[in-house]
């Protein structure tokens, strides 16, 4: 006999499911910021040195969003971080 029930009616499995795609969309966007935030980093300043990598990798979304906004007016990687 054939399964024709989808997980995503199933009360527990189907939420279970869904949250995880929610998790899932809000990590991809951090890494997606991350890279961003490399990239404009190494583009403005030059090659981003090992200690700023680690920092940036460390930072949450919300303090992913205040190193983007000193990026536009920091003088140097050390202002992005104080």
């Amino acid at each position: 006999m054939p399964l024709l029930d989808d997980i995503m009616d199933n009360e527990v499995l189907g939420r279970e499911r869904k949250r995880g795609i929610e998790i899932g969309k809000i990590e991809g966007r951090v890494e997606g910021a991350r890279e961003v935030v490399i990239r404009q980093i190494g583009k403005r300043f030059g090659k981003l040195p090992d200690w700023a990598k680690q920092q940036i990798d460390a930072l949450s979304g919300a303090e992913l969003e205040r190193v983007e906004l000193r990026l536009l007016d920091a003088s140097s990687i050390e202002d992005l971080f104080a």
